[in-house]
Parts: C-alpha cells; sequence; structure tokens
C-alpha cells in the first residue's frame, strides 16, 4: 500500500483511484470512510470516470457518507463521460424520478447511450418502456397525463413509442458484429405502426431482449 500511497501524493490519479478502493473495501487495512472519500474524490476531480461511478456508489451505500445528492452529482458525471452503468441508472432516475423530475424523453435518451455499449439492463428498460406505452396508448388512464414527455403536444405517446423503436434499431446496428441483441421484427413493426402508420416497413432486424430483464438481486456496484 505504501506505493500507493506515495503515487497518490504525487497525483497519480489511478493510483489515487485505487487507494480510494483499498480504503473503501478494507484490503490489507481497515475501512476508512474518511481515506477512501479523499482519494477517490482527489481522482474523481482529475477526470477518473470509474472514481467517479465508484463516488456515486459509495454516497448512495453511506459507504463513504449518506449522500444521495453527491450520489447523483457524481453518477451524471460519469455518466456524460461515457460509463454505461452509470449511463443505464441515469435512464432508470428519469424514468422513475428518482432524485429528478420524471422525464420519460430523457429516460430514453440515457438509455440508448448505455445501450449502445452493449448494456443489457439499458436495453432491458426501452423495452419495458415499449411496453408500458402501448399499453397507456390503448387506454389513456388518467395519470398517465402526468407525466413530462418533454415533446410535441401532437400525440406525445406516440412519439415515444417511434422514439423508442428507432433506438432500438440503432441499438441492433451498432452492436450487430457483437453478440447479437435480438426485439421480434414484427413487434417492432406493430409498435411502429401505431406510432408512424403512413410510414414505409423497416427492414428486417430482431432484437432479442428475454436475457435483458432486469437483474437488481446483484448489488449497486456491479450493476
Amino acid at each position: 500500500i505504501k506505493w500507493f500511497q506515495k503515487s497518490a501524493e504525487q497525483g497519480h490519479v489511478e493510483a489515487q483511484y485505487q487507494l480510494g478502493l483499498i480504503y473503501v473495501f478494507g484490503s490489507g487495512v481497515e475501512v476508512d470512510k474518511k481515506k477512501s472519500l479523499k482519494w477517490l474524490t482527489k481522482a474523481a476531480e482529475q477526470g477518473h470516470v470509474e472514481a467517479q461511478f465508484e463516488l456515486s456508489v459509495s454516497y448512495c451505500l453511506g459507504e463513504v457518507e449518506d449522500d444521495l445528492e453527491e450520489s447523483f452529482y457524481w453518477q451524471k458525471i460519469a455518466a456524460e463521460q461515457g460509463h454505461a452503468e452509470a449511463q443505464h441508472r441515469m435512464g432508470e432516475n428519469y424514468l422513475n424520478g428518482y432524485d429528478v423530475v420524471q422525464n420519460d424523453a430523457l429516460a430514453i435518451e440515457w438509455f440508448r447511450e448505455s445501450a449502445k455499449q452493449g448494456n443489457e439492463e439499458a436495453l432491458s428498460g426501452l423495452k419495458d418502456m415499449l411496453r408500458f406505452l402501448e399499453n397507456e396508448c390503448e387506454s389513456y388512464d388518467a395519470d398517465y397525463d402526468d407525466r413530462n414527455f418533454d415533446l410535441i403536444d401532437d400525440g406525445p405517446k406516440e412519439e415515444l413509442i417511434s422514439k423508442i423503436v428507432f433506438v432500438l434499431e440503432e441499438v441492433q446496428q451498432i452492436n450487430k458484429g457483437g453478440e447479437e441483441v435480438v426485439v421480434c421484427e414484427e413487434d417492432l413493426e406493430r409498435d411502429r405502426e401505431i406510432a408512424m402508420p403512413n410510414a414505409k416497413p423497416f427492414s428486417g432486424i430482431c432484437v432479442d431482449y428475454n436475457n435483458g430483464q432486469k437483474t437488481y438481486e446483484g448489488s449497486l456496484r456491479n450493476g
């Protein structure tokens, strides 16, 4: 640990991050919230995205301090730097109104950025939204009008469905070179017809979300 300490004191960002983790988990030393907060913050302030995300999780779990505002602050910074799990959690924040004003359009955007990096929980979030919107478009429940779509006034529910469908196609195209991300083509086409009845059909894609269901049994840290 002395080499991490020496490098961290000299401003080495990775050493600061690793030293912060050592004190978070008590790896060879006693757990020390103050020291973990000190070194994780120093690394995060230098732009270390994993340190930023770790700070977010640690604040949320009370491992450094119990401060949800700080947790969201660092989560947002990590997400803006491209951290896929932080982006997924931003989507969850906006979808459910956790620490922010509920906003489906922003939820879609954050899920999109995360899903483009292969985050399956973000993909699952998009599919869950699509299912919810399908049902609401059929029933038009009164309380649904209270949600903030931040979209045009003319048919916002249909606009959201259309946006999600296009995002799913975009993610499929990005990820098709790797592990196959499968919504059945028929499901996408059906939902697209609801939103855009006069549009031409999609060229075939098949996106399978059955393996992307939310698994919150895992720790916050691991997503």
